[in-house]
């Protein structure tokens, strides 16, 4: 087992045997060292100016079937990755679905992280999703606000009473003038408050459009911020709150001030884990919510043992659903991406009070949107993610043969047989044998993502869980490093996959 393990030790573990290329990408690599050969972006040289407004223009005026050769053509003519992703993230913006917002991080996380000509692939990817939002709804677009009188004289509250009267109007106004008399990163955080407010009525998608924008931010630079607050504030004070939010605010009230000071940095904790583990996994939000608080204020929990909890109990709902296909890679990976974006909150803000609210959100959601509502369908399977170490098998030999077990998945795929499901399964349990070596893990996420470029399809959380998954899975405590990553594998592509239209589109461009 891994618990002797630490973070950076399984982090920087170098892969010792050659990882499986399935697909022949040469052609692109002479332009991927063009122009992508380093991904860290300086901020500061990447501006709202002429030029990326131009690119969002193109981007919006472009048939969907030619973007990908004119912006290869365009990445030829000196066209940066820096450039590129601004241009793709602010066209997101300007289209507005929740999917293209989130997915530019998850795009620009993976090439980040892949060989070197797979780098553009996940641009081609989230152009053309946007290149097809824009050709669906053409006239969808965030309007400019002009110079704004600074007439609140306490803009933070303003901003939250607006939400709260869910009037989206006001929100967007009083939210671009705190981000200009107070900075957007303090604009930016008030919003933590409200993003777990409609957590299970939005399949966790409000909390995801918040990290994922922040962190594109992170990457870009900050002077991107205005049209993100519009948004999200806009998008944060037209919903309703899930039935959850008040009882957990009360929650939260009650609890915060009894709370020691070493509540939320306490260490890995496996007994407090597995206590909780068995808890969440049954559902009944409320009990489990008032439990958590109450042995957060006694000390017999911290959040760090809860939130591996959360973790597991996310991870487990792939393993033991019924039905493989699309109620797992289109419905059931939320539970992971919503409480990895919720997680993210919970590191990145100050707000003690958003910070306890996003936890028991996470809790709260997964029972009310996954848990409840499969055991009422009878759709859960009698397995358990915990019992991967009794059941891992040693016939798979190699992360190829993981990878290799895995059905062809596709947009909106209904599974054809007990056997696509069973296929899976093998997978994960063979995936989970292999883990136990740290270096497994840099092997294992090498080659999802390098599938990811090459067979994504349609579904927007093609490029979303993944990253999602990986970035929950190193949030843990390391001795759930090996469950997390093994349950992944039920929502991610084999080489039986289809070859992407991107990829076809950019073999063609390339002649």
């Amino acid at each position: 087992m891994l618990n002797g393990l630490d973070r950076r030790r399984f982090l920087t573990a170098t892969a010792t045997a050659t990882l499986p290329a399935f697909t022949d990408l040469s052609f692109l690599a002479p332009l991927s060292r063009l122009v992508a050969a380093d991904t860290t972006i300086a901020p500061k040289t990447i501006e709202r100016n002429a030029d990326i407004i131009r690119l969002v223009r193109l981007i919006r005026e472009t048939p969907r079937e030619k973007c990908v050769s004119v912006f290869v053509a365009q990445l030829r003519d000196g066209l940066s990755y820096q450039q590129f992703l601004a241009g793709l993230f602010l066209a997101s913006l300007e289209h507005g679905d929740p999917h293209q917002v989130a997915q530019v991080y998850s795009a620009h996380r993976t090439s980040s992280e892949v060989r070197m000509e797979e780098r553009l692939l996940p641009l081609f990817w989230v152009l053309d999703r946007i290149a097809l939002g824009f050709e669906q709804e053409p006239g969808r677009t965030v309007k400019q606000l002009s110079d704004l009188p600074l007439t609140e004289s306490d803009l933070e509250n303003a901003v939250r009473r607006a939400i709260k009267q869910r009037d989206p109007a006001q929100a967007e106004r009083t939210v671009v003038m705190l981000g200009r008399s107070r900075g957007p990163r303090t604009a930016l955080n008030v919003l933590w408050e409200f993003c777990s407010r409609r957590a299970s009525g939005t399949l966790g998608h409000d909390p995801i459009m918040l990290a994922n924008t922040w962190r594109t931010l992170d990457a870009l630079g900050w002077q991107h911020a205005e049209p993100v607050l519009q948004y999200l504030a806009a998008a944060f004070a037209r919903n309703e709150s899930d039935a959850s939010f008040e009882p957990n605010r009360e929650f939260v009230e009650s609890t915060l001030p009894k709370l020691p000071g070493n509540w939320s940095i306490g260490k890995a904790d496996r007994g407090a884990t597995l206590d909780f583990y068995g808890i969440l996994r049954d559902g009944n939000w409320n009990d489990a919510c008032k439990l958590i608080c109450s042995s957060l204020i006694s000390g017999r929990l911290n959040a760090r043992a809860t939130w591996d909890a959360v973790h597991l109990v996310a991870a487990d709902l792939l393993v033991r659903y019924k039905t493989g296909g699309s109620p797992i890679g289109g419905v059931l990976v939320h539970a992971v991406t919503a409480t990895d974006a919720l997680r993210f909150g919970f590191d990145c803000t100050g707000n003690n009070d958003a910070r306890l609210l996003m936890l028991l959100q996470a809790v709260a959601m997964l029972d009310e949107v996954f848990i409840t509502p499969a055991k009422r369908d009878g759709e859960l399977r009698d397995m358990n993610l915990l019992d991967l170490g009794e059941t891992a098998s040693e016939s798979v030999k190699s992360i190829a043969e993981v990878f290799e077990l895995l059905p062809h998945k596709d947009f909106l795929l209904v599974q054809k047989s007990a056997d696509e499901r069973s296929a899976s399964d093998r997978a994960c349990t063979g995936a989970f044998s292999l883990l136990q070596q740290p270096a497994t893990a840099k092997q294992y996420m090498q080659v999802a993502r390098g599938l990811m470029c090459t067979k994504a399809s349609l579904d927007p959380h093609d490029f979303k869980y993944p990253a999602a998954a990986f970035d929950d899975a190193f949030a843990a405590s390391p001795e759930w490093v090996p469950y997390l990553l093994a349950s992944s594998v039920h929502a991610l592509h084999g080489p039986q996959s289809s070859d992407s239209a991107v990829l076809l589109q950019a073999r063609e461009a390339f002649g």
